[in-house]
């Protein structure tokens, strides 16, 4: 499993050295950017916050954001390099928040629920630390379209959720939450997801599979180009929509939950 692990960091642009170039770093920060509209002057956890540099984004428009992760190697590294006077770096567990209760007017959550096999104790503990009218901001991949999309699977993932079952969660814990999703725009993939679904449609006998990994990869990318998305280091944060549009087809969930 951990070679695994280590494969699947180094082929992925969320967590190596050269990150900030990266798809899955533009992807991210297009959520945290969606996040600054309900920060302004507010006290911010930023949850599982890993190398990144949202923080520092956050930071710019909250009162005061306190970078939490898991990983102290993680923390470390954002601490280094990407020092800010209102922000504050902190190593600790999710289901186990070192706070006060009702301590911060705002908790983003983004990719991390998935990356926790106990769904209602992190909940509980966002719930525990929000002030009255809090609000949190938590995200994850939706599970049923990041298959059909043909992603592989991340093993860093402990439980992935689908809509429904997200839905049904958060509303056990909040009185009111409001969903959106997140797609990849036509400059990143071009046409490539009408043509996965498509294909799953009228592959009933499932021949994709006689086909290896490498050639789909480099027909899908071919494909892509073809049909309008731009190379990776033109794509930039604003090549990736979110809205409340078809949400339950989007490959990645946003809820906007108040306490």
């Amino acid at each position: 499993m951990a070679d695994t692990k280590e494969k699947y960091i180094s082929e992925s642009d969320g967590l190596g050295s050269n990150f900030e170039e990266g798809l899955i770093y533009k992807e991210h920060l297009s959520r945290y950017k969606f996040c600054l509209s309900y920060i302004s002057d507010k006290t911010v956890l930023d949850l599982g916050s890993s190398r990144r540099d949202g923080p520092i984004l956050l930071g710019a428009s909250a009162e005061e954001v306190t970078a939490m992760d898991i990983q102290f190697e993680d923390i470390k590294y954002a601490r280094d390099n990407f020092p800010k006077a209102n922000v504050k770096y902190l190593a600790a567990d999710g289901i186990s928040l070192p706070f006060k209760s009702a301590n911060f007017d705002v908790v983003i959550c983004l990719e991390v629920i998935e990356h926790i096999s106990n769904h209602d104790q992190l909940l509980a503990e966002i719930k525990r630390v929000l002030k009255p009218c809090g609000i949190s901001i938590i995200s994850t991949p939706n599970k049923k379209m990041v298959k059909i999309y043909g992603t592989q699977d991340n093993p860093l993932h402990v439980k992935e959720i689908e809509y429904e079952e997200f839905k049904s969660l958060l509303n056990k814990y909040f009185s009111k939450v409001e969903f959106y999703g997140q797609t990849r725009g036509k400059s990143v993939v071009g046409i490539m997801y009408t043509l996965h679904l498509f294909l799953r449609t009228i592959d009933i006998f499932n021949l994709r599979r006689l086909f290896s990994i490498q050639f789909k990869k480099g027909l899908s990318e071919k494909i892509a180009r073809a049909t309008g998305a731009k190379g990776q280091d033109k794509i930039r944060d604003t090549d990736f929509i979110i809205s409340q549009k078809n949400i339950k087809t989007c490959r990645n969930i946003i809820a906007v939950c108040k306490k």
